[in-house]
C-alpha cells in the first residue's frame, strides 16, 4: 500500500475548569481514582492544513468498572477509553497509542479506524 498522507496531531485537550473558571489541562490533574473527563481531539493528515475534531470520554475507578459491566450511559456513542487510576501520562500516552494504530495511509482508511476509537465530528449528521 502507497503511503498517501500521515496523521498528525494538532492538539489534544479536555474542557475542565475549576470553581473560578480558570481552565486546568487535564495533564495537570494528579493522580486519582474516580474520574470521567471528556477529551478532543484535533487530528489532521499531512496532504491537508484542515483537521477533524474527535471526542473520547476518559473514565477511571468505579466509572470504569460501570462501563465494564455495560453500563456506560455516557455520551460520545461510548467512545470510551477506560483505567483503573487516572494518571495523565498513561491517559496521553494511550491516546497516541490508538492514534498511530490508527495511521494507516489514506484519509478513508485512517479516518475510518479513529471513528471506531473516537467519536468524530460529522457523526450523525
Amino acid at each position: 500500500m502507497e503511503a498517501d498522507c500521515v496523521i498528525k496531531v494538532h492538539d489534544i485537550y479536555s474542557s475542565i475548569f475549576d470553581k473560578s473558571g480558570q481552565y486546568i489541562d487535564f495533564r495537570d490533574l494528579p493522580k486519582q481514582a474516580d474520574v470521567h473527563i471528556s477529551v478532543r481531539l484535533i487530528i489532521g493528515f499531512d496532504e491537508t492544513p484542515a483537521a477533524d475534531i474527535f471526542d473520547v470520554d476518559v473514565v477511571t475507578g468505579r466509572y470504569a468498572e460501570e462501563c465494564r459491566a455495560g453500563n456506560c450511559p455516557l455520551p460520545n456513542e461510548g467512545r470510551v477509553l477506560c483505567f483503573d487510576t487516572f494518571d495523565p501520562l498513561e491517559v496521553e500516552a494511550e491516546i497516541y497509542r490508538c492514534i498511530s494504530q490508527c495511521d494507516l495511509g489514506s484519509y478513508e482508511e485512517s479516518n475510518d479506524c479513529l471513528r471506531r476509537v473516537f467519536f468524530w465530528e460529522f457523526e450523525g449528521m
